[in-house]
């Protein structure tokens, strides 16, 4: 972990600790264009989860 001052472009900048100039980043290795290593892609980019299926309705019995 670094600080941001000591990251380079080649540094994930993923924070993991800290807050404010006190804030520590990950600081793996860049493999990809981006901010963030791999395990850190995966997790910025994640696709949100499917909402869960509606239940079906109720029969609609007033009209019998």
């Amino acid at each position: 972990m670094r600080t941001l001052m000591e990251l380079n472009c080649s540094h994930c900048r993923w924070p993991v600790a800290g807050e404010g100039a006190d804030t520590l980043f990950c600081a793996q290795e860049i493999t990809e264009p981006g901010s963030f290593c791999k395990a850190h892609r995966k997790l910025a980019y994640a696709k949100p989860p499917k909402p869960p299926a509606k239940p079906a309705g109720r029969p609609n019995w007033s009209n019998t």
